[in-house]
């Protein structure tokens, strides 16, 4: 009667760890949009640096990285004509985190010249300067 009482005691409490040791991980969702209008940056990409999960924003601007393992992460979202943004979070078993990002745009990086009617590029600089003549 013990052994059938201790069986049943260990099966009991394997079933009720196992939920906990087999949760699905964490996930991060959010929107991204522009910092100045407020529209969505369809296409901007959302990852976790040094891992292989991320993901892209869809039209209305938000992402979700599902199934995140616990632990200390570095959020990098970036997108052509604006400045990254990188965060750090701390990721907890089972929790949906939600975090939304406002991005600034910064314009084009460089330089262009006209030249016997053709564009071509000159150098890099901060700001795009276009000479005709």
């Amino acid at each position: 009667m013990r052994r059938i009482t201790f069986i049943l005691s260990m099966i009991v409490l394997i079933i009720s760890l196992g939920g906990t040791v087999f949760a699905a991980g964490t996930n991060i969702e959010g929107y991204v949009t522009d910092a100045q209008t407020g529209g969505p940056l369809p296409g901007a990409n959302v990852f976790l640096t040094g891992t292989s999960m991320g993901a892209a924003t869809d039209a209305e601007g938000k992402y979700l990285i599902q199934d995140i393992p616990p632990g200390k992460y570095t959020i990098t979202v970036s997108y052509i004509g604006y400045k990254s943004e990188k965060l750090t979070v701390d990721i907890r078993q089972g929790l949906t985190l939600r975090q939304d990002f406002k991005l600034e745009a910064v314009g084009v990086q460089g330089s262009c010249c006209y030249s016997a009617g053709k564009w071509t590029e000159c150098s890099y600089k901060p700001t795009v300067v276009c000479h005709v003549g």
